[in-house]
């Protein structure tokens, strides 16, 4: 079908991307389950394409997070395209199981 075909899209060369925070911050998470709190957008307020060569964490293989990106779940991504007037919504995780019941107090 015609519109269902994605058009090719002229690239931007730098720039023009916001974010809707600067940082994402967690709390203590005391669970053996994935959780997903936070929400970051990467908006690309060009008329062009942006190619990001790069996502992800400072130190990747010390964390114990991984971000969903595009659907998929990782501690980096490479080559992320965000079409002209788009966003991007990346979500960061705590994958490890953070229980120190001996630090709680006893009831």
């Amino acid at each position: 079908m015609p519109g269902c075909k994605p058009r090719e899209e002229e690239l931007q060369t730098s720039g023009g991307l916001a974010f809707s925070a600067d940082t994402v911050k967690f709390d203590t998470v005391f669970t053996t389950l994935r959780t997903v709190t936070k929400r970051l957008w990467v908006y690309n307020r060009n008329p062009k394409g942006v190619n990001v060569d790069l996502i992800g964490l400072d130190q990747p293989a010390a964390s114990a997070y991984t971000l969903l990106i595009n659907g998929d779940l990782k501690q980096t991504a490479t080559n992320v395209f965000i079409r002209g007037q788009d966003s991007l919504l990346i979500r960061p995780a705590c994958a490890a199981a953070l229980v120190w019941a001996e630090y709680l107090p006893s009831r």
